[in-house]
């Protein structure tokens, strides 16, 4: 092992397997970085959804287990994990009675039959590809309740919320964020998606689908390099 030193300066530890000394603080505590920044700079990190000039989403106009709007799935085998970061939707176009949305975590290795493939764009790391799978519109086999476990819905929005509630209330008056028609989750602790277990976001209407702009953001990670 190499001997420790005080380095504030950011450097090079050299090639794999070559000892080297940790960068260390005055008071000699280790500076280190999050394990998600570490898999930022790997390139591990993914970034999905609709682009500059795409088009929106349309969510669906009834709910059902086996009918997600939007699926991220870890590959089966295990050997990569999937942790999802962050997650945002805007309605950009409000459907029909009953405006719902579900955000869920399967626990189980369910697959789809069908589905919009979206290919995830990489960061840090130019043209760099996932082992994950994310789709839309999809077409899922059945999973039961002890299968998955809802992480956050909405379930109780008005109904015209944008052409009614929005245009004619003050209090419903949207701001530049569009904080009022936006569908947000930054996850509050990590989940590791492994072996084909996947993120499921419903969007569910009376009638009509409503319009969603949409962003996913999650990481992979190798699981013989860090479990």
């Amino acid at each position: 092992m190499a001997t420790g030193k005080i380095e504030h300066t950011a450097a090079s530890g050299g090639a794999d397997g070559t000892a080297a000394g940790a960068r260390l603080g005055r008071d000699r505590s280790t500076i280190g970085r999050s394990h998600v920044e570490q898999l930022g700079l790997e390139g591990k990190i993914f970034l999905c959804g609709v682009g500059l000039e795409g088009s929106a989403l349309v969510g669906q106009t009834s709910l059902a287990d086996t009918t997600p709007t939007i699926w991220l799935a870890s590959p089966e085998g295990g050997n990569v994990l999937i942790r999802p970061l962050y997650f945002e939707a805007l309605v950009s176009a409000e459907g029909g009675a009953a405006p719902d949305w579900y955000l869920s975590v399967v626990t189980a290795n369910i697959g789809t039959t069908a589905g919009t493939t979206i290919t995830p764009q990489s960061l840090g790391v130019v043209g760099a590809t996932s082992a994950a799978t994310v789709l839309h519109t999809v077409t899922a086999n059945a999973f039961t309740d002890a299968q998955n476990t809802r992480l956050r819905s909405s379930e109780n929005t008005l109904d015209n919320l944008i052409s009614v509630e929005g245009a004619t209330t003050v209090i419903g008056v949207d701001d530049m964020m569009n904080r009022m028609t936006t569908i947000s989750y930054d996850f509050p602790f990590p989940i590791y998606l492994a072996d084909g277990q996947a993120l499921a976001f419903h969007s569910a209407t009376g009638t009509t689908g409503q319009s969603l702009e949409w962003t996913l953001a999650y990481a992979e990670v190798d699981a013989a390099a860090h479990v």
